[in-house]
């Protein structure tokens, strides 16, 4: 993994599988900083999310892209498209 501090920006690359993950440092307007996190891989839609400490962004972006390469990851979009009469439907039939 390799880590490039640049003033609000911290890229934290995974070169392994072709994923990247982005961690940004940003600060509200209250002050108050947050860590949003974007990981990327090519042929699926980008996932981001947002956190208040650093290390919870690193822990969920080695945990997103660890679920991605084993291909046990269902894209949030997909799961929401699926409604609980879709379910119950399923399991009638």
């Amino acid at each position: 993994m390799l880590l490039i501090v640049n003033s609000s920006i911290l890229y934290c690359i995974t070169i392994t599988g072709g994923i990247m993950a982005t961690i940004q440092k940003r600060r509200g307007v209250n002050g108050k900083e947050t860590y949003t996190v974007t990981i990327r891989l090519k042929g699926v839609h980008s996932q981001t999310a947002t956190f208040d400490r650093l290390t919870d962004a690193k822990r969920w972006s080695a945990s997103t892209e660890s679920s991605i390469r084993e291909g046990r990851y269902l894209h949030a979009v997909e799961a929401k498209r699926h409604t609980l009469a879709d379910v119950i439907n399923r399991y009638l039939k």
